[in-house]
């Protein structure tokens, strides 16, 4: 998709493993500063979570953000060098984002380089769609314990471009194998290039 209008090249994703709430942070750097300023806001929103596991990439891999780890009592985790299929929910995420964001600047005849200002809405869309996995309930109402106002039908008209693409957010998590929890089990870190 190419650059943005600011300097913003990344997403960086990070999700709940037992629910499936995912946070995106749009980055200009992959560095450990981001990545620890992006712990840093989901820990003062929701609390440290028990275990956080990320990619081997040097801006989690490093005595900074090792150090955040043991400051929050928070056990940090790597998946193994070239092995995406462990971290599977989050991989599949990552697809879904890069999709509908394709999607809805071809379908709207948005500039490539507007990517950045979807991101708030494909959070929102994913969060708020009801997955199969999780006994058709939204991330956010499991994340959260709030019912989830969008599940009534009330979205962004543009938000439905999702459902063209088999059957939408619907089929985030279907690969998850770890049953139906409400305990946050982890969290997951990775980088989305979005210049491909």
């Amino acid at each position: 998709m190419g650059e943005s209008f600011r300097d913003s090249k990344y997403v960086l994703v990070l999700k709940d493993h037992a629910s499936h709430y995912c946070n995106l942070v749009v980055v200009d750097t992959a560095d450990s500063a981001v990545s620890v300023e992006a712990l840093l806001m989901w820990h003062a929103r929701f609390g440290p979570p028990p275990v956080w596991t990320s990619d081997q990439g040097s801006q989690f891999k490093n005595e900074v953000v090792s150090k955040l780890s043991r400051r929050l009592w928070t056990a940090q985790q790597f998946t193994p060098v070239n092995c995406p299929w462990i971290n599977g929910s989050v991989e599949r995420v990552n697809r879904d984002i890069l999709q509908v964001i394709r999607t809805v600047i071809l379908e709207y005849k948005i500039n490539r380089r507007d990517w950045l200002y979807l991101m708030p809405s494909v959070q929102a869309s994913i969060n708020h769609t009801a997955v199969r996995s999780l006994a058709n309930r939204a991330p956010v109402e499991l994340f959260t314990g709030l019912p989830c106002p969008t599940c009534n039908g009330v979205t962004h008209k543009w938000l439905h471009v999702a459902t063209w693409l088999h059957g939408g957010f619907s089929n985030v998590g279907v690969r998850h194998t770890n049953g139906y929890t409400l305990q946050t089990t982890g969290l997951y870190a990775f980088r989305l290039p979005i210049g491909r």
